[in-house]
């Protein structure tokens, strides 16, 4: 006989119905809270590489614009150089012909050179001026927009910030960004960079107040890169001087061109030249703290001497020479663009290689006689040449006439103006750090929910990134210098030396990228989780 059987499996059907939308539930929202984390995410590692990105270009920026400002202080010396060199030229022809004159024939060649390099120096002098202005104008230029452009680098870094933000997460309500720079966290992003008045420095100097050493140290740096960039002839003008034809040494039998006790056997002569253009201080009282406002430049030519002689003693004969040195001078050049600067020359040059090559022609670049310059003791010339210092060269009147800022009194845009450098500087594997902090809340996901209220092994809330009824996103990005052929339009223009190069405020090779968030950082985002 068959059985038949009865029963209601609907509310097994209602459990499992029930299961199943659960876990439906459950997994759609796992999904909206893992792809929103994941936009979150994506965001904020989109939003800490375009911030980087702008802080790279700036550092760039801040780069470019110093070479600019380093080239045209270059070109200020050169024009400097130029006048002293011409300066020199043209003393030298008056000295020559003021020997020549006295000389048949010799005269007249004598005469049209000392023409010739009046007619150059005139026409030099005439148009320094203008040049130095428009150079100055230049860097006066450069500086006021650095000044500009670099202080609004945080506030254009925090618009990129809320334009990256809004487009690709309109719902994200609170973002935070930090900079780290080499491990020291500024709030403030424009803390990555630090303007240096230099000038400002100098007067504090003057005055007696106390100066800022960071910026001293900053004012420095920048100078020595200048002084390194200068080229040959505003750099160094020492050397051997000959004529087309003309030996290099003169040997002069029998004659006695130093003064010598005893009989003369031959004497030696050289030309020897020497000169330099140098930034330095505006007076003595600041040069060795602030040497950054003034272009000076001295050139001086003069004639080395050396004397063989027999000495006759009591233990027989024996030959000597007198040392070779400056004895005479030919021809004296300076010049400077600057202030306060009319008796500096022996402050700036003094002591330095070029200087003691010819002395006597370096010391009559300034008028200080009570100290032996400019026509005192140690602008004499030696020996038998001292009646040159009579007949021709005039140290006194020399240093009067050439004692006037070659730039028409202009001071602004002469030296080191204001200028921008990165915080810190010198490392290659560290780098400057910015951190980056969004926050979404948990209500912008409208199929968010709680699947059992007292069930926390259900809950989405911690496991899956949304903490404190909010989501969380974080990222970090590196600013950094690197210097490599894919920079460069030839490969041979990297480094030939093949050091390496430290991060600076010179050369334009600073990028962005992503990077680890660290353990402060670390440390940090969970408090603002928890807030």
């Amino acid at each position: 006989m068959e059985r038949t059987q009865n029963g209601n499996v609907l509310p097994y059907v209602v459990v499992l119905l029930l299961v199943i939308a659960l876990s439906a539930q459950y997994v759609f929202n796992s999904f909206k809270v893992s792809n929103e984390s994941t936009r979150m995410q994506n965001t904020a590692d989109a939003v800490a590489y375009s911030v980087a990105s702008v802080f790279a270009q700036n550092n760039n920026f801040v780069a470019l614009s110093n070479r600019s400002l380093v080239a045209n202080q270059v070109t200020m010396a050169q024009v400097v150089t130029m006048v002293s060199w011409t300066r020199m030229a043209s003393t030298m022809a008056s000295t020559v012909n003021d020997i020549g004159q006295y000389i048949p024939y010799v005269s007249a060649v004598t005469n049209y050179i000392d023409q010739i390099a009046g007619n150059a120096r005139e026409v030099v002098e005439a148009i320094a001026p203008a040049i130095t202005n428009v150079i100055a104008g230049y860097i006066r230029s450069i500086s006021y927009i650095q000044q500009t452009v670099v202080p609004l680098t945080a506030v254009i870094a925090q618009d990129v910030m809320t334009e990256v933000i809004e487009s690709n997460d309109e719902d994200i309500d609170y973002s935070f960004a930090a900079a780290s720079v080499l491990g020291n966290t500024a709030i403030h992003l424009s803390a990555m960079y630090g303007q240096n008045d230099c000038r400002g420095e100098a007067n504090k100097v003057k005055n007696g107040s106390n100066v800022n050493q960071e910026t001293v140290s900053r004012c420095r740096q920048f100078r020595n890169v200048t002084m390194a960039s200068r080229d040959d002839f505003s750099s160094n003008r020492t050397y051997r001087f000959t004529f087309p034809g003309m030996p290099e040494k003169i040997i002069l039998p029998g004659i006695a061109a130093v003064l010598v006790s005893g009989v003369p056997l031959s004497s030696t002569l050289t030309i020897e030249r020497s000169g330099s253009t140098v930034m330095g201080g505006d007076t003595p009282s600041v040069q060795d703290s602030t040497p950054f406002t003034t272009w000076s430049g001295i050139d001086a030519i003069s004639i080395h001497a050396s004397t063989r002689y027999l000495k006759f003693g009591w233990d027989g004969v024996d030959v000597k020479s007198t040392s070779h040195e400056e004895r005479v001078k030919l021809g004296v050049g300076h010049a400077y663009v600057g202030n306060e600067c009319s008796q500096c020359h022996h402050v700036i040059h003094e002591g330095t290689s070029y200087w003691n090559k010819n002395p006597r022609g370096s010391a009559c670049t300034d008028p200080d006689i009570d100290r032996g310059y400019g026509g005192g003791s140690k602008s004499q010339n030696s020996g038998a040449f001292k009646l040159m210092d009579v007949t021709a060269l005039n140290c006194y009147q020399l240093s009067n006439e050439f004692g006037s800022d070659i730039s028409g009194g202009a001071e602004q845009g002469v030296g080191l103006t204001p200028f921008f450098n990165l915080k810190k500087e010198g490392y290659v594997h560290k780098s400057d750090h910015l951190f980056i902090y969004l926050r979404k809340d948990r209500g912008k996901l409208n199929t968010y929910k709680k699947i059992l209220t007292t069930s926390t092994a259900l809950s989405l809330e911690h496991e899956k990134g949304a903490q404190n009824d909010a989501l969380h996103g974080a990222s970090a990005a590196a600013i950094y210098f690197k210097r490599g052929n894919d920079k460069w339009i030839k490969a041979g223009s990297k480094r030939k030396d093949g050091n390496v190069e430290y991060g600076n405020a010179y050369n334009p090779f600073w990028e962005a990228r992503l990077d680890k968030i660290d353990s402060s950082e670390s440390i940090s985002l969970n408090v603002l989780k928890e807030i």
